[in-house]
């Protein structure tokens, strides 16, 4: 093809420099080419059909001082009609004259598809110019022409291959698929560097390495790309220096071997910490809620993180100041540590009802679990039966009572019950409740045990936590808890009738009571 030929495709829908890259190595509709002098400069020819068509850009079709009445082949991409209109209406993408064409010219071909269109310029009807297309032959793809392109530059010349790329977009601002081809340009780059990452990970090339991630930046503005290339294990000494240097001022830091936008990385550093502290280590939780809150600009919801913390070292730990300060909550006095052992054989006795609730055998006592008492089993890491006591101004009906603790129950993150039990209970009424919810990315089991007195108005909650595997086991010691829970019946304080009795006397000798000091 000639020099003329050269200069033409630059203008073509196809984008510049193209056909002549590819024309050479594929075989084109025409049978020749020869050159002829219009307007004082050399205009390329093809010879088709035993006709001369005058090879022009697609833009000079705007031309129509020029253009008219000559026969002509350009290059355009197929455009088809929308759905619903006449499928012989076809359009071609940067040709703005009228189609006069038969539905025969455009037989198998589909949406975006190169051709080779050769056409008359003339006078339609209102005599302004018309295309009468003769024939659409096919020319080579989008694809096609990338990958000639591409052709004998070897996988590990990077640099041959991001020319290409490089390439591919300039063509992008001159063709009608501007979209496609530079998204065909990324897709390029984006392959030298996997590529390249791969070859620096098998050799050990720290400087190619290097080269890949500055590509991310450079060439892709892909700070993300660049952290996965960049989290290997082998890295070190300047170049890991360099990498960690660019990756931070971009936002990104480096968290269980791989680099991460910030605000995940941090997002994952707290979960893991969350999920490794031992439930019932307070001061862990409260660690984590102070870093927590140092971190508060670059970790996401760090409110409810922190909250999250320190409400479960609360649980832990009702009595640990920090985070009852932390939370609002007045001081307390006594100790705070995160465990308060206390020997077996340690029950709960309340003075001022008389509840009694005898320790499981071989447990121990640990009262900063929360409510009123807790029993740990020392096998377990896990297991552990904490004592609420739920006092009651009056006589409250027990289906009230149990509604109020199971509604406490329910704000728990994705809450829900296994099944509910009526259980015995010699003073009064007494149910079961097996639950499950999640916490902290883990679905956590237990059950609830309520039992009520009316007459001594207050209740007895009985909260058993544990695994899976031991479920069983801690399900019968929470069974015999229950029923050896005493809720006595109030007694009548000794020396003062029940109201509305008669006056007593006294036994004979008998001195009546002293009056309270002060009365008199």
């Amino acid at each position: 093809m000639t020099r003329c030929a050269a200069v033409l495709a630059v203008a073509l829908a196809l984008p510049a420099a193209l056909a002549g890259q590819l024309l050479g190595g594929e075989p084109t509709p025409w049978t020749e080419t020869f050159t002829m002098a219009i307007r004082d400069q050399e205009r390329t020819f093809v010879r088709y059909r035993d006709d001369a068509w005058l090879q022009v850009p697609i833009g000079e079709l705007a031309d129509s001082g020029f253009i008219a009445n000559k026969d002509v082949v350009f290059t355009a991409k197929l455009r088809t009609p929308p759905l619903g209109e006449d499928v012989t209406r076809v359009r071609l993408y940067g040709v703005n004259l009228p189609l006069v064409s038969a539905a025969s010219a455009w037989a198998a071909r589909v949406e975006g598809d190169n051709l080779y269109v050769f056409a008359k310029i003339e006078a339609g009807p209102d005599h302004t110019l018309q295309v009468r297309v003769v024939a659409a032959e096919p020319a080579p793809s989008d694809h096609a022409i990338i990958e000639a392109r591409l052709t004998g530059i070897p996988k590990d010349d990077w640099q041959g291959r991001l020319a290409v790329a490089n390439w591919v977009r300039e063509q992008a601002h001159q063709s009608v698929a501007r979209d496609a081809w530079l998204a065909a340009g990324d897709d390029l780059v984006v392959a030298v560097i996997d590529d390249a990452g791969a070859a620096a990970g098998a050799s050990k090339d720290s400087a190619l390495l290097e080269q890949a991630v500055g590509w991310c930046f450079n060439l892709l503005n892909d700070p993300g790309r660049a952290a996965r290339v960049a989290s290997v294990d082998w890295l070190s000494g300047t170049v890991a220096q360099k990498i960690e240097r660019r990756l931070r001022s971009a936002g990104f830091a480096l968290y269980g071997g791989k680099w991460r936008p910030l605000a995940e990385a941090m997002t994952q550093e707290f979960e893991d910490r969350f999920a490794a502290i031992d439930w019932r280590d307070a001061e862990a939780y409260y660690l984590l809620g102070r870093w927590t809150d140092t971190n508060a600009e670059n970790l996401p919801r760090a409110k409810d993180c922190a909250w999250r913390a320190y409400q479960t070292g609360l649980r832990a730990n009702p009595r640990h100041n920090g985070i009852r300060r932390e939370l609002g909550l007045p001081a307390e006095s006594g100790p705070s540590s995160s465990q308060t052992a206390k020997g077996s054989g340690n029950d709960f006795v309340d003075p001022a009802s008389g509840v009694v609730v005898a320790i499981p055998e071989n447990w121990k006592r640990n009262d900063v679990l929360g409510g009123n008492a807790g029993f740990v089993d020392p096998n377990s890491e896990t297991a552990s039966i904490i004592v609420t006591l739920v006092p009651l101004p009056t006589e409250t009906a027990f289906d009230v009572v149990w509604l109020r603790q199971v509604e406490a129950l329910t704000t728990r993150e994705s809450y829900r019950e296994s099944g509910s039990l009526e259980m015995s209970f010699s003073g009064g009424a007494g149910r079961r409740l097996s639950y499950a919810w999640r916490e902290g990315g883990q679905e956590r089991i237990a059950e609830m045990a309520l039992a009520y007195n009316p007459r001594a108005k207050v209740a007895v909650r009985l909260d058993a936590r544990f695994e899976n595997e031991e479920a069983e086991r801690i399900r019968e010691q929470l069974s015999g808890l229950f029923g050896r829970m005493i809720i006595p019946n109030p007694v009548e304080p000794v020396g003062e009738p029940p109201a509305g009795s008669p006056p007593q006397s006294l036994p004979p000798g008998t001195l009546p009571p002293s009056p309270p000091p002060g009365s008199r």
